[in-house]
């Protein structure tokens, strides 16, 4: 499905290749950008690093992304830690997608 349709699955977690919701997951949140509710995840294998999976998150709509990604020994373990960074972005110092400035 092209970017800035309507998400198939609004407020979960779809893995991209697939285009299927991944159960178990906490709820999306919104895109602090666009709004939409489709945030998609996206896996890389890596067999020969510390964990064998990779992924990140981005939105479906305007694609807003986490810096970086984050791993797991399972796909699920990268799938829930994609979605924690995902959902923890407005109470972090860290502010995983980009500092914000004060006003």
């Amino acid at each position: 499905m092209a970017r800035n349709s309507v998400p198939d699955f609004p407020g979960l977690f779809v893995e991209i290749e697939r285009n299927i919701p991944i159960a178990g997951l906490p709820p999306a949140i919104p895109c602090p950008f666009c709004g939409s509710s489709g945030i998609n995840l996206e896996f890389q294998e890596r067999p020969h690093a510390d964990s064998a999976y990779y992924a990140h998150t981005s939105c479906y709509k305007c694609g807003a992304e986490t810096r970086g990604g984050v791993g797991g020994h399972t796909i699920y373990q990268a799938a829930q830690a994609a979605a924690r960074v995902w959902n923890n972005r407005h109470g972090s110092t860290a502010a995983p997608l980009g500092r914000r400035r004060r006003t």
